[in-house]
């Protein structure tokens, strides 16, 4: 009878000891005491009888600790799990409480808001996320990282293209509207096919261009200890963990942001297209742009990219799906054109800026360029 009671003692010791070293390495981060501060502050301003513009004010000025926070346990998650992996895993742990809202948005017959800002995340990560992210690395002029990878999430997005335009097809009649809805059904569940791919041929590319950097290090005489290398001091349980909180805490206060939008006059299709995923995503956009600047691009495109692939091949037609069984036809993947022309354009010069034979910092430029008149265009349409 001993045992288990030793087993027992055993795991709270261990537990006891891995809750210490995490909140030692917590109160390290710089961010940590801005944040502990400001976030009652936001909570109380946020139920208040103050001006909007305060609630406004003071909740964007939390987002700016929380997303300080996020970039430093990415960077502790990316030092055991590598820069590619860590900058998927925070895409995912961002979209997860996305896909709540989403669902809870559709609860309220909101799939008009809920279609835009999905399509307005896709958009703010492939051009204006990725756009800063080169632009970052203006030092250096030429921007390095593992093209491979890239190339996959582009040639991912341009399935998504692809399965749009089949939906574009359809002529604007009662009888193939419906048709086309059905279709967007079919091609929902292929996209979360093709996702899951993805993600299979990801990890065994990553494991092969593992192995041929070792082997070429190796034949070099290159081949590093690992001794002057930078080690985690988090855990990559108690890592994720305090992502998946700091993640959490974002979105509420993200919420409280953009609720403090509702009493002024905003385009409803600028506000789900522009200032939703921008709110929403404050965190992980930080995060990447800073990783570049830092000369961490595999982190930053692994952000960006993997942000932008996993919304529109897994999220939008899993929300799609939810809607579908929920009985509400008005969620579906058939955009309105100013939406499908978005995403067409911002696929075109993505694409032929990845597949360039050098990328330099100033290509961010044209990205940022084009998301403006993307915004300037949603605010008029």
């Amino acid at each position: 009878m001993a045992l288990p009671y030793q087993v027992l003692a055993f795991v709270k010791s261990c537990w006891s000891s891995a809750l210490a070293q995490t909140w030692a390495t917590l109160t390290s981060c710089s961010w940590f005491g801005p944040a502990l501060l400001l976030l009652p502050v936001g909570f109380a301003f946020q139920f208040a009888e103050v001006p909007v513009w305060s609630k406004f004010l003071v909740n964007f000025i939390v987002l700016i600790p929380l997303a300080g926070m996020v970039g430093f346990v990415t960077e502790e998650l990316s030092q055991s799990i590598g820069d590619y992996w860590g900058g998927f895993l925070l895409a995912t742990l961002g979209n997860a409480p996305e896909l709540i809202l989403s669902i809870m948005a559709l609860h309220h017959q909101q799939a008009v808001i809920v279609l835009a800002s999905l399509v307005g995340s896709v958009l703010s990560n492939t051009l204006l996320v990725l756009g800063m992210a080169f632009c970052a690395t203006y030092e250096r002029f030429e921007t390095t990282f593992t093209r491979p990878l890239a190339h996959a999430s582009i040639i991912q997005f341009a399935l998504f293209i692809a399965s749009l335009t089949m939906l574009k097809t359809f002529p604007e009649l009662v009888g193939a509207t419906e048709a086309a809805r059905r279709a967007s059904y079919g091609i929902a569940i292929v996209l979360i096919f093709a996702y899951f791919c993805y993600i299979f041929s990801q990890l065994k590319l990553e494991d092969k261009l593992k192995q041929t950097q070792a082997a070429d290090e190796e034949q070099y005489g290159l081949l590093q200890t690992g001794n002057g290398q930078a080690q985690p001091e988090l855990t990559i349980f108690g890592a994720v963990v305090l992502l998946l909180i700091i993640i959490i805490l974002t979105s509420v206060h993200s919420e409280f942001l953009v609720s403090s939008l509702d009493g002024v006059a905003v385009p409803k299709r600028f506000l789900g297209m522009v200032l939703i995923p921008i709110i929403g995503n404050f965190a992980e956009h930080w995060t990447a742009i800073r990783e570049a600047y830092r000369d961490n691009m595999d982190l930053a495109t692994g952000i960006a990219l993997g942000s932008s692939v996993q919304v529109a091949t897994f999220l939008l037609p899993v929300v799609t799906l939810i809607a579908w069984g929920k009985g509400d036809t008005n969620m579906t993947l058939i955009l309105d054109n100013f939406q499908f022309y978005s995403l067409f354009a911002s696929f075109v010069l993505l694409g032929s800026m990845m597949w360039a034979e050098r990328i330099y910092s100033y290509f961010g430029i044209p990205l940022i360029l084009l998301y403006i008149c993307i915004c300037l265009s949603a605010w008029l349409y």
